[in-house]
């Protein structure tokens, strides 16, 4: 299924190779299969919750995952069972503003980097 989801990715993608095998490593060391594939997690309550990786990668604040999560279609406004966006992950990982590029990013939409 990951060697589907990256064919499909390189004939689609205007990623470099390099970006390509970034968010490769990243799906999965973070246990996903495609960049639209949830995964089940356990929380501290009792209960099972569904994530995205682009709740991973704001949670992380991982700044370039979420950029590149975000230029190969990642809906930054994608929910989790109990209704949070990757914008919430962001805040509520966040400490003094250590994910304010990543919420900025998240909140508006601009994932392109000028120099």
């Amino acid at each position: 299924m990951i060697k589907d989801f990256l064919e499909e990715l390189e004939s689609e993608s205007d990623a470099s190779p390099s970006e390509r095998g970034a968010l490769q490593s990243f799906l999965q060391r973070h246990g996903f299969t495609s960049i639209y594939s949830a995964r089940q997690v356990n929380c501290r309550v009792v209960r099972v919750e569904r994530v995205y990786p682009i709740h991973v990668a704001a949670q992380l604040g991982d700044l370039t995952m979420v950029r590149m999560l975000l230029e190969e279609g990642a809906d930054a406004r994608q929910v989790c069972l109990d209704g949070r966006t990757a914008v919430d992950f962001a805040r509520s990982a966040d400490v003094n503003g250590s994910h304010r590029e990543v919420m900025e990013v998240l909140d508006t939409g601009i994932i392109s980097i000028s120099f």
